[in-house]
C-alpha cells in the first residue's frame, strides 16, 4: 500500500495543481499556502508565473526558500495568522496516516490559523467515503464545516483559453470551511488540546 493509500488523497500532477491553484484564487492576489512532502517545485513555478502561493515541504527540492519553508506544519510556522485565502493540504507526513494523531491535530491547528475569516483548508482526495470519514475525525472539537465538492475545467476556462495550458480536468475535494469571526493561533491550539484530551478520554473509557 502506498502512501498516497493510507488517507485517499488523489495524486495531483503539475497540470492539476495549476487548475486547482487558478480555480482557489491563486492567479487573482488571493494567497494560497500549499502543503506538500516537497518532491515537486510546482510552488515556486506558479510563483514566478504571478501565482500568490507559498508552501510548506517535508525536505527541499530545488526550492526558494522564501517561497517553501522546510519543515513539519505540525511544529512552529513562520507564515502568521489570518494571512492565507485558501490551505491546500498535499502529501506531507503529518498526514500520511490512517490514524488521527496529536501531530496532525497540532498541525491542522497551525493551517487553520493562517486562514483568513471564512477561509477553507483545501484536501485532493480520490476515495470520497473513506477520506471524508477520515478528515472528519480529523477536523472534530475544530469550529467549521467539511463538504465535498467536484473542481474542474468550466466555461470561463474555455473563453480565456485556460485549458489549453491547464488541460481538461475534474478533482474531487474536501473543503473545511471556518467562520467569519477572526481566531488567534492559541484559540486553534486550544480547540486542538481539547480534541487531544477527548480522544484520550475516549479512549481509555473504551479500554
Amino acid at each position: 500500500m502506498s502512501k498516497l493509500d493510507l488517507d485517499g488523497c488523489g495524486d495531483l500532477n503539475a497540470k492539476q495543481f495549476n487548475m486547482l491553484v487558478r480555480k482557489l484564487g491563486g492567479f487573482s492576489r488571493k494567497p494560497i499556502l500549499d502543503v506538500s512532502d516537497g518532491s515537486d517545485d510546482w510552488v515556486v513555478q506558479l510563483s514566478r508565473r504571478g501565482g500568490t502561493i507559498n508552501g510548506i515541504a517535508d525536505r527541499a527540492d530545488e526550492t526558494d526558500s522564501e517561497i517553501v519553508a522546510v519543515g513539519s506544519p505540525a511544529a512552529s510556522i513562520r507564515y502568521s495568522t489570518l494571512s492565507m485565502h485558501r490551505v491546500l493540504i498535499r502529501n506531507n507526513s503529518a498526514f500520511l496516516t490512517p490514524d488521527v494523531t496529536p501531530e496532525s491535530t497540532i498541525a491542522l491547528a497551525n493551517l487553520l490559523s493562517c486562514l483568513k475569516p471564512g477561509g477553507k483548508l483545501v484536501i485532493p482526495i480520490k476515495d470520497v467515503d473513506r477520506c471524508q470519514c477520515l478528515w472528519t475525525r480529523r477536523l472534530e472539537g475544530f469550529p467549521g464545516t467539511l463538504k465535498q465538492r467536484q473542481i474542474k475545467t468550466g466555461m470561463l476556462d474555455y473563453l480565456s483559453f485556460a485549458f489549453l495550458f491547464s488541460g481538461i480536468h475534474s478533482l474531487s475535494v474536501l473543503e473545511f470551511t471556518i467562520g467569519r469571526k477572526p481566531l488567534s493561533r492559541l484559540q486553534w491550539h486550544r480547540f486542538a488540546r481539547e480534541a487531544v484530551m477527548n480522544r484520550s478520554t475516549g479512549n481509555s473509557a473504551a479500554a
